[in-house]
């Protein structure tokens, strides 16, 4: 009997030590959770004390304001009715909607919408209508905030200035500098960061822009400053009014994007724009290929902090969609979500569909047919942005030959036998067939007035160098097209050293003759004006402002010398003639 009592006992005291070991090993097998599970898994004993809301975002919807086939090509009738169009602000603006309604359920999740930028330029419907257009639609999706891309300077700032009093929602970018821009002074909805309310919690929200906006677009006397220093001079303002959830919301590109995650301490979340990133975590759920999984996750320079970053694409094709949650203190301690693609099975509100029809006959006055193509004018940036391109050529042709036109009139010879634009105004293709003026505002939406001025051949060099320079950045568009011109370039070779040989057409001669190039002699050269201003940080004379010394044809841009071309010259059959011998 005492026998078996001594058996129970140790048999009890080894059961507990046998458990006691289970648990305190229990830690040790979080090493095969994933961190989204062991980041899930964080602080779930104090959930009275947590703050969950749904981030949604968009980014780079550069006009598409109607549903697309691809991010270059209207959905037609026969499209729709296969089922292959997607996005358009129409799905985006219903999703939207769908989450809001959602919120006001007793468990519902608090939403907070987000809009990085460029809204601004890329289909006929900008083009023709501009900002106005513009901040229409952006007002149907009502955002809790904005920023501004680099494209929404395309107009200039003060169109800028219009479209930003036009919105009903805060614009927030804080590395502007303003002093110089009276333009963009005094603005009543620009800020440089601004606090929300959601759910009784407070959410700062501050902006930046990628600082290349002063060489891209027509920024005035406006001054954009490193997004770092900015964001953090901001942040502390937050925290100081007892701000302890920030995000910073802008439009500089993913890897700036990753830099403030890393060096940004008070920031919180990073939504993004600029590159058109798609970030995807799991099976991709169309061509898309992601670049990275949603969210990337950056762990914090110093605090060790892991901040998430996101971007949604481009061109209304996805809506990110990313659930947080807070605890007490405003430290994140979960995240989780993925884009929404935005495809045929996502209703189109009605109300957004009718406003495209109050504004779609100035764009159906521009379809009818203005000549044939014979083949394919090729736009794409893998083709004009590292290479000579026939829609690049085509377009440097059309601009000498207005001029040509014009003085053949007046009895006269042509006086400039050399045309420069960059490759990134040049925004698609235009396939075989009937061209129509559509076609080529679609193709070349920037609408650029055309000027001619006097450089030197050293100037010229210089440019061409430049212009290699940008061989390695295929979403740059600072590469050249040009006519009149021969080159040879070596892209093996470090930058700067890339151009081997250029030659230029005798304007002094009959026929199409080509010399070498002559360092200090003069040369009349016809560019856009956005290149000629500055543009691409090109240099072409010492003038602050290089207008005064310029002839601007204010009858003539690049789009509409390009119609005129395709109409007097039609059909035509345009191909590359080696004007450009690129070696690698």
């Amino acid at each position: 009997m005492f026998t078996n009592i001594k058996f129970t006992i140790l048999l009890i005291v080894l059961i507990t030590i046998f458990n006691k070991n289970q648990v305190l090993s229990a830690p040790l097998d979080e090493t095969l959770i994933s961190e989204d599970q062991q980041q899930n898994n964080n602080h779930k004993n104090n959930d009275d004390d947590e703050f969950s809301f749904i981030l949604l975002h968009n980014n780079d919807m550069h006009a598409r304001f109607e549903e697309i086939y691809n991010m270059t090509k209207s959905c037609t009738p026969d499209l729709k009715e296969s089922n292959q169009c997607f996005g358009g602000f129409a799905r985006q603006v219903h999703v939207i909607r769908e989450y809001r309604e959602k919120a006001k359920n007793p468990h519902g999740k608090p939403i907070l919408y987000l809009n990085a930028g460029d809204t601004f330029t890329g289909t006929p419907w900008f083009a023709i209508y501009k900002h106005e257009i513009s901040s229409k639609f952006l007002n149907l999706l009502e955002p809790d905030a904005v920023t501004l891309g680099n494209h929404e300077f395309d107009l200039g700032v003060k169109n800028l200035a219009k479209y930003i009093k036009s919105l009903n929602t805060p614009v927030v970018v804080s590395n502007l500098d303003l002093s110089n821009e009276p333009k963009m002074q005094n603005i009543k909805n620009l800020h440089n960061s601004i606090i929300l309310e959601l759910a009784s919690h407070r959410i700062g929200i501050i902006g930046y822009v990628t600082p290349e906006t002063m060489f891209q677009a027509s920024v005035g006397k406006v001054k954009i400053l490193p997004e770092i220093d900015a964001i953090n001079k901001e942040a502390e303002n937050l925290r100081n009014e007892g701000v302890n959830i920030i995000i910073a919301l802008g439009h500089s590109g993913i890897q700036v994007d990753k830099q403030i995650a890393k060096h940004c301490p008070e920031v919180d979340i990073v939504v993004g724009a600029h590159t058109h990133t798609f970030l995807y975590k799991g099976n991709q759920p169309d061509s898309d290929r992601p670049f990275d999984t949603y969210p990337i996750v950056v762990k914090q320079h110093g605090t060790g902090k892991r901040v998430p970053v996101v971007q949604a694409y481009a061109y209304t094709k996805y809506l990110g969609h990313l659930e947080v949650t807070f605890d007490k203190n405003g430290n994140l301690i979960e995240w989780n979500g993925n884009p929404i693609l935005l495809d045929y099975s996502v209703p189109q509100d009605n109300d957004v569909l009718d406003l495209l029809e109050e504004y779609r006959p100035g764009l159906l006055v521009l379809t009818e047919s203005i000549g044939q193509t014979m083949n394919n004018l090729n736009g794409t940036k893998a083709a004009c942005r590292r290479n000579e391109c026939n829609f690049g050529d085509l377009i440097c042709e059309a601009m000498l030959y207005v001029r040509e036109k014009e003085l053949k009139e007046k009895y006269r010879r042509s006086d400039v036998f050399i045309s420069i634009i960059q490759a990134g105004g040049i925004k698609a293709s235009i396939p075989r067939g009937n061209v129509s003026k559509l076609d080529i505002l679609t193709a070349i939406p920037f609408n650029n007035t055309l000027v001619i001025a006097t450089i030197t051949g050293q100037t010229l060099v210089n440019a061409l160098q430049h212009s290699a320079s940008f061989y390695d950045a295929e979403e740059d568009g600072g590469y050249l097209q040009f006519s009149g011109i021969r080159v040879t370039y070596n892209m093996s070779l470090p930058v700067g050293r890339r151009l081997l040989n250029v030659k230029v057409r005798c304007s002094e001669c009959y026929g199409e003759t080509y010399h070498p190039i002559r360092l200090d002699k003069n040369y009349k050269v016809m560019f856009t004006k956005f290149l000629f201003t500055g543009g691409d940080q090109y240099i072409w004379n010492s003038n602050s402002n290089p207008l005064e010394e310029a002839e601007i044809m204010s009858n003539w841009t690049d789009y509409l010398a390009a119609i005129e071309y395709i109409q007097d010259m039609s059909p035509i059959n345009y191909r590359t003639d080696h004007r450009q011998v690129v070696l690698v």
